[in-house]
């Protein structure tokens, strides 16, 4: 990430790919430019988003995921986060770039939130776990195409299970294989998916996990929340380049204590920022 002073931007480092799927691994810091009023706009907007995942939480409402997802679904909409709205929801842009800006915001704001929540490892749990629930209400909500479309463009380690296997697991296990056909299970690793083999909820064979459709999720956060738990320990290993200046080191000081609630204040120290504090971004996120 790179940052012109003459220009007013922030540069982030980004791949094509970022316009093709709603959902993502956050595994390639964007590409992109954006001014100082979208850097503190997309991080409060996700911040906000983040929040109301936690409220719910502690609300009681995850008893039913169906019903949980609904409202957070509607609570984002109330706030008027229109993008994330977008993504959440599964609806998308008609126009192109419309539906480019709305995923540029999503991994903007998130590596932007890597900057705030890498200090502490009580502010790298928080964080590690709202963005995993995030993922999970994002994944639920997807369509069967897509599931599958980011399965295979993210590296997962996920393939097929063919007609063979699968006759191999109805052979082997009887019911547990007889539910559906090959196309509802996915096989992997099974170091992948070490939660549903504690739990007993997938079949081993030669080293592999068979996993329902439904079950794949668990492995796919599994992975995420190792990626980003690593990334989050490089980024707070390069924090104090950008600590050194005193007014960013204000904005990635309190911006996690400034939007509380639905209150969402913000202090006096992030609203004098200038631009001219972001200089060394570039080295935090790379």
């Amino acid at each position: 990430m790179n940052f012109t002073p003459s220009r007013k931007n922030v540069a982030l480092e980004h791949k094509k790919a970022s316009c093709d799927h709603d959902l993502q691994l956050y595994r390639e810091v964007p590409d992109i430019n954006i001014n100082l009023d979208e850097f503190e706009e997309w991080a409060v907007e996700r911040l906000k988003v983040l929040q109301i995942l936690e409220q719910l939480s502690l609300k009681g409402n995850t008893n039913n995921y169906e019903d949980f997802t609904k409202s957070v679904v509607q609570e984002i909409k109330k706030e008027g986060l229109k993008h994330m709205y977008k993504l959440i929801n599964g609806g998308v842009y008609k126009d192109y770039n419309e539906n480019c800006d709305a995923r540029k915001r999503d991994l903007c704001s998130h590596f932007i939130l890597r900057l705030i929540y890498c200090k502490s490892d009580e502010l790298r749990k928080w964080f590690i776990n709202r963005e995993i629930e995030l993922f999970k209400l994002r994944w639920s909500l997807l369509s069967k195409s897509d599931k599958l479309k980011f399965l295979s463009t993210n590296n997962t380690n996920y393939s097929a299970v063919s007609e063979e296997e699968h006759q191999m697991m109805v052979d082997s296990m009887g019911s547990f294989a007889t539910t559906g056909n090959n196309n509802e299970y996915f096989k992997v690793r099974w170091t992948q998916v070490l939660e549903l083999v504690r739990n007993r909820k997938v079949y081993l064979c030669d080293g592999f996990a068979y996993v329902i459709q439904t079950d794949v999720i668990s492995g796919v956060c599994q992975t995420f929340r190792s990626e980003l738990s690593q990334e989050l320990v490089k980024c707070f290993q390069k924090f104090s380049v950008i600590s050194e200046d005193e007014r960013f080191g204000a904005f990635i000081k309190y911006l996690h204590q400034s939007y509380m609630g639905k209150n969402y204040s913000v202090t006096e120290n992030m609203s004098t920022l200038s631009i001219n504090t972001i200089d060394h971004v570039s080295i935090i996120l790379n």
